[in-house]
């Protein structure tokens, strides 16, 4: 993982991701066997852990290095600040499910025989969306393994529908690299119950508004390490009216997109939100919103 440059050692980033979400599912589906030479006894607490399964988004940042390891369908949309003051986004990953044409031909080359059983209804042999994930061992553990210990816990169903040569499911991330420069001003990770209710653009777009109307909050200095214009400090306040007017309800961007996506009716949100059965009603919804130094970006 790492390799000795002079005095220095330069660290392959993408191999680590790829190795440390490999070793996490491979100690999952580990932990959920038992093991007679230890006596460990099948533990279904843990089983039930290896049988669920989970997405994730990763950002890791390294100087001036932005990675991203996805798994699944969380995304990472990086938001840029383009030339006439507003913002586009930047995809920083892509949903591995049965519209990504890249992760099909993937499935399909390593399952040649099976291109009529694979996927139906856009799902993994009729039952998954996501066709990478930890967990979610019913995909992945030999057909021995799932009737030698799922089975008598869970029933013979836990078995899919032709299941010939597994593993079908993979947590191996896909890794998208990026330098930044002065245009990326923030990183969107969110799952996908906001993607299924916001366009990227959309996203993006709700951001950069809220970081303006924060940012209106501040109050207006003028510099005092160089001349400044009257016209200069006219066009700062101009652009900081217009901000005043985008002032947003929440101070946290976050909390922003989530009310957007749920409406605005605050009884509305409070029902999505205490809901007996929410997925009935929407997907669950995380966000995390990075926003990056510009001037520390121009300088390095």
């Amino acid at each position: 993982m790492e390799e000795s440059i002079g005095n220095e050692i330069e660290y392959n980033m993408e191999k680590i991701m790829i190795d440390s979400f490999l070793k996490l599912d491979n100690d999952l589906m580990i932990e959920a066997l038992p093991n007679p030479a230890s006596g460990k006894t099948l533990d279904k607490e843990t089983l039930d852990v290896a049988m669920s399964g989970s997405c994730a988004c990763v950002a890791l940042i390294k100087d001036m290095d932005l990675y991203v390891a996805n798994l699944g369908d969380a995304r990472a949309v990086l938001g840029q600040e383009i030339d006439d003051g507003t913002y586009v986004p930047y995809q920083m990953s892509f949903e591995h499910n049965s519209e990504n044409i890249n992760e099909m031909k993937r499935l399909f080359d390593e399952h040649p025989n099976e291109h009529t059983t694979l996927i139906r209804d856009g799902r993994l042999l009729e039952m998954l969306l996501p066709l990478r994930a930890f967990g979610d061992v019913r995909f992945k553990w030999p057909q021995k393994n799932l009737k030698d210990y799922a089975v008598p816990v869970y029933g013979h169903g836990v078995i899919p529908s032709y299941y010939f040569s597994p593993p079908y499911v993979t947590a191996r991330p896909e890794i998208i690299h990026k330098k930044l420069n002065y245009r990326d001003k923030f990183l969107i990770l969110a799952t996908d119950g906001l993607w299924d209710l916001l366009s990227p653009e959309k996203v993006v777009q709700l951001v950069g508004n809220h970081l303006n109307g924060q940012q209106s909050y501040d109050p207006y200095v003028i510099p005092e390490d160089r001349p400044v214009k009257l016209r200069e400090v006219f066009e700062d306040l101009t652009k900081r009216r217009v901000s005043i007017s985008h002032q947003p309800v929440d101070h946290n961007s976050a909390t922003h997109l989530i009310r957007y996506a749920l409406g605005n009716d605050h009884i509305q949100i409070s029902n999505y939100l205490r809901a007996d059965m929410p997925r009935n009603i929407r997907d669950d919804i995380t966000i995390t919103v990075i926003y990056f130094d510009t001037d520390h970006i121009i300088e390095a």
